[in-house]
């Protein structure tokens, strides 16, 4: 702050010594500041109360006043606006004394005797550093209330979808890169799970001018997949030249676009770098959606052909941002584990010992009318093994653990480690038998869970021809412990229900976790 500027400046003075008080103040007014003045804290307090601490840009208290010191001042001035300095008067060596000012706003220190020069010069600074703070106080306020927007924006939904689709966003900012649209069309759901390259304004802004560019296409009747192309043109075109000119690393835009027909039974999807959405079937196991692409804005690519997918069978479908993957991995758990308690659990990280390092954003789009997430089962583990993951096995099966203990915390109980058995039990028999321990073949392992019933299943499939048996005879061997083949004897013996099918090559199990363990 320039010294010209002083005569803006509006300064409250506290003393009990009434030469110092008035010296203070001649200082201050000959220098062009208003100034208030008041003979002890409790004085100043009521002062403040007045005239409102944000019609003052600094106070000039002295330490040692009766009634209320110069530090109790400072310390109720922390908690009424922390953003108005205070400048401590001390004598001689009193300033070791008053160290713990500090950590209460107090801005610097005048040990008397006082030059008026110096004293002018420290108010300067002082009232320069209240605004400061008082910027970026404003400044935060902004960001929370464009925050407020941004969360509004990325979770809003048509009345009529309201029913049938769930948002869960999590920025990691006030304001985030992630977002979602949803639109219901004539003949069609429009669904949009997106992610700008960053976590600060402008992704938020890029995102929301994306959102707003898509609705106002929605609203013209335009086709939703030849908007992706001319949103990349648009960025490449004119927004990459202005990040380039400003030293900026050209934006970039990740997009997964569902066209929805429930009519019909299908979907069209396209993904441009996000990850492939999940495709819930009724016992709760999943297959995923296509891979990205590249994102909008690295290439200028043609209008490309939607993938179609069948809706019969399905129960939901998934949308998400990689913040779940990345978070996942750094949890070392199932990317299905952390998207399942995310959508169960309203304040997740709010008692948390780790916070996510990228926005979170996980959309679920029921296809059962009015069904409740509760009732119907859910994924929270997917996995593929080539053969020769055999000799990993103890690994797998912590990765297991966690995974269940993280979705399932408590409901879990005494059966985790019956159900850790028969998990590794059905996986060494795919992996051995099905596989043949050959790293080009591969099992893959599925979990899923039933909260309302409180019911596990688990789907093991192997590339195997299975075998020549009958089945009902096979599942009566298999309820006598220690008979041919042990590890189905086990499998059967621990778990509720037990299915084979395609000869063996795929097993079905559940776990009853309102059953006791080791039955």
């Amino acid at each position: 702050m320039e010294s010209n500027q002083l005569s803006q400046l509006t300064i409250l003075v506290v003393d009990d010594d009434p030469y110092g008080l008035n010296f203070f103040r001649y200082c201050l007014e000959e220098a062009g500041c208003r100034v208030f003045a008041a003979a002890d804290g409790a004085e100043a307090q009521r002062v403040i109360e007045h005239l409102k601490s944000e019609t003052l840009d600094a106070v000039l208290t002295d330490f040692r006043m009766p009634v209320l010191t110069g530090i109790e001042l400072a310390r109720w001035l922390s908690e009424t606006d922390p953003t108005l300095t205070t400048i401590l008067i001390t004598a001689q060596g009193e300033k070791a004394l008053v160290q713990e000012s500090l950590s209460l706003g107090v801005f610097d220190f005048l040990d008397k005797p006082i030059r008026g020069e110096h004293l002018t010069q420290t108010v300067y600074r002082a009232a320069a550093e209240t605004h400061r703070r008082r910027q970026i106080r404003d400044e935060q306020t902004q960001l929370t209330q464009v925050g407020v927007w941004d969360s509004g924006l990325n979770t809003w939904l048509p009345d009529e979808l309201q029913r049938c689709c769930k948002v869960h966003y999590v920025p990691l900012q006030q304001a985030g890169g992630d977002f979602f649209y949803a639109h219901d069309a004539d003949a069609a759901v429009w669904l949009l799970a997106g992610d700008v390259a960053g976590h600060d304004l402008r992704a938020s802004w890029l995102a929301a001018f994306f959102q707003g560019m898509i609705r106002g296409l929605a609203d013209e009747g335009f086709q939703l997949f030849a908007a992706l192309p001319r949103f990349s043109q648009f960025l490449l075109s004119e927004i990459a030249p202005l990040a380039k000119r400003t030293g900026q690393r050209p934006p970039s835009l990740a997009v997964t676009a569902v066209s929805l027909n429930a009519e019909e039974g299908t979907l069209d999807i396209i993904n441009r770098g996000m990850p492939p959405a999940w495709f819930i079937d009724i016992d709760g196991f999943i297959s995923f959606g296509p891979m990205g692409g590249h994102p909008l804005g690295w290439t200028d690519y043609p209008r490309a052909e939607p993938q179609q997918v069948s809706l019969a069978g399905l129960s939901a479908v998934c949308l998400l941002s990689d913040g779940i993957y990345e978070l996942a991995a750094s949890l070392e758990l199932d990317p299905l584990s952390l998207g399942y308690v995310m959508q169960s659990s309203s304040d997740l990280f709010e008692a948390a010992d780790f916070q996510p390092t990228d926005d979170l954003l996980i959309v679920r789009y029921s296809l059962i009318p009015d069904a409740q997430m509760d009732q119907q089962f859910q994924p929270i583990f997917h996995e593929s093994y080539p053969g020769t993951e055999v000799e990993r096995i103890d690994e797998l099966q912590e990765i297991w653990r966690r995974s269940l203990q993280f979705a399932l915390d408590a409901s879990i109980g005494d059966r985790l480690y019956d159900l850790l058995i028969c998990l590794r039990e059905g996986l060494l028999n795919a992996l051995t038998h099905g596989c043949e321990r050959q790293p080009e073949k591969v099992a893959t392992l599925q979990i899923s869970y039933n909260r309302g019933r409180n019911v596990v299943r688990v789907r093991i499939d192997d590339p195997g021809k299975g075998h020549a048996f009958d089945l009902k005879k096979r599942l009566e061997e298999l309820k006598q412990p220690g008979g041919p083949h042990l590890g189905l004897s086990i499998i059967s013996h621990l778990s509720d229900r037990l299915e084979m099918e395609q000869s063996g090559a795929s097993l079905v199990f559940d776990f009853d976790l309102n059953a006791q363990a080791a039955k």
